[in-house]
C-alpha cells in the first residue's frame, strides 16, 4: 500500500504596535538535518523529515487589542513515514518576531 503525504496545521498569535513593520521567523528545529538541510520529527532513534510552506511571516502591526495569527503549514511525505514503526514524532521550533 502506498502511504499518502500528510498535512497539518499550527497557529501563532501574536500582538504587534498599530502600523509597525513586523517580521516573524521559525527558526529549523531542535532535530534539524544539517547533512540533508531538513527539518525533522524525533522519537528516540527514530527521525521523521517534514516541510513548512513558509517559515518566514512579514506585516504590519494591528495593535494590542487585536491580536494577529499566523498558520505554519507541515507536510511529511509518505514516502518518509511508510517504513517507519508508528510512534509520537515531534519536534520544537523557535518563533522570533521582531519589528
Amino acid at each position: 500500500a502506498q502511504a499518502t503525504d500528510q498535512r497539518a496545521e499550527g497557529d501563532i498569535q501574536f500582538a504587534c504596535t498599530k502600523n509597525v513593520d513586523y517580521k516573524l521567523t521559525a527558526d529549523q528545529g531542535q532535530h534539524f538535518d544539517k547533512e540533508k538541510g531538513k527539518r525533522q520529527m524525533n522519537e528516540g532513534d527514530q527521525n521523521l523529515p517534514y516541510d513548512l510552506a513558509k517559515d518566514e511571516f512579514a506585516g504590519k502591526g494591528q495593535g494590542f487589542s487585536n491580536p494577529m495569527k499566523v498558520a505554519l503549514n507541515a507536510t511529511v511525505y509518505g514516502r518518509d513515514y511508510r517504513d517507519l514503526p508508528a510512534l509520537s514524532y515531534a519536534d520544537v521550533l523557535r518563533v522570533t518576531l521582531l519589528p
